[in-house]
């Protein structure tokens, strides 16, 4: 099987696992996903092999980084400081900040 092939079934394989978990890909951009429930949202952005998580409930992020372990062999790399030559900055009410306004756009899907 070829590597294009084998690229399409594991995203296909991403896609519906955020889809049963009623995750919301962004329209802007396809490796971005999100979930609005009851006054807090979670967001999972995809790069190759890495997933960053963020949202304004600890809980619900314990909660999907379970299920993504049930599902994937997951390495949790601890709290984000740079990534993609993107600053983030975490505050204590756990939100991020990105310092980089072509990402802000995204979060308004």
């Amino acid at each position: 099987m070829g590597f294009d092939k084998l690229l399409k079934l594991g995203m296909k394989k991403i896609d519906n696992f955020f889809k049963n978990l009623h995750m919301t890909k962004c329209g802007i951009d396809s490796n971005l996903y999100y979930q609005h429930y009851e006054g807090k949202i979670m967001i999972v952005m995809l790069y190759v092999d890495d997933l960053v998580i963020t949202g304004n409930s600890e809980k619900k992020i314990t909660w999907l980084k379970g299920e993504l372990g049930g599902e994937f062999k997951m390495i949790n790399l601890g709290q984000l400081g740079r990534y993609l030559g993107i600053i983030f900055i975490c505050t204590r009410e756990r939100f991020l900040y990105l310092k980089n306004h072509m990402l802000k756009t995204c979060f308004k899907c």
